[in-house]
């Protein structure tokens, strides 16, 4: 009878313990350091999107190597259709980059900050080649976008 009494309270306490873990699995992930809420929505006329080989908003881009704004947003969108997030904005002397990858559903889902110390744009064949250099500590280039001619 205490057996089957303790049997009872332990397998009790583990279908309690399994609850409480199914209940944080419902907690939505902190995306950010920030406590400002990243917005997701796409602005069709504002950000540099490339779908499916085509570009538009590209003079963005183009206004931003220039100087002449001070920050600009690409969304590239990979072949089973989700988005990764670009935001460039220009830091005294350098830019920083948030690659956000956290609404890709198959990708590492995680966002990151680098510094940059340049925005390339090159012509390469059939496109113009927008790169960064000289990113994060390991001082690496990063191919941001190519752009159909």
């Amino acid at each position: 009878m205490v057996r089957r009494n303790m049997a009872f309270i332990v397998l009790a306490m583990l279908m309690l313990a399994g609850c409480a873990g199914q209940e944080q699995d419902k907690v939505p992930k902190q995306t950010s350091a920030s406590d400002e809420p990243y917005d997701y929505t796409i602005n069709e006329i504002e950000d540099v999107i490339a779908r499916s080989g085509e570009v538009t908003n590209s003079e963005k881009l183009d206004a931003f190597v220039s100087g002449a704004v001070d920050q600009v947003r690409v969304v590239r969108f990979i072949t089973e259709g989700n988005p990764i997030f670009y935001n460039l904005a220009w830091a005294e002397d350098q830019i920083e980059v948030r690659y956000d990858t956290s609404q890709d559903q198959y990708g590492s889902s995680s966002v990151k900050t680098y510094s940059c110390d340049g925005l390339k744009k090159e012509e390469s064949g059939r496109a113009y080649a927008y790169k960064l250099s000289g990113c994060g500590a390991a001082n690496k280039p990063i191919d941001l976008l190519d752009v159909p001619i």
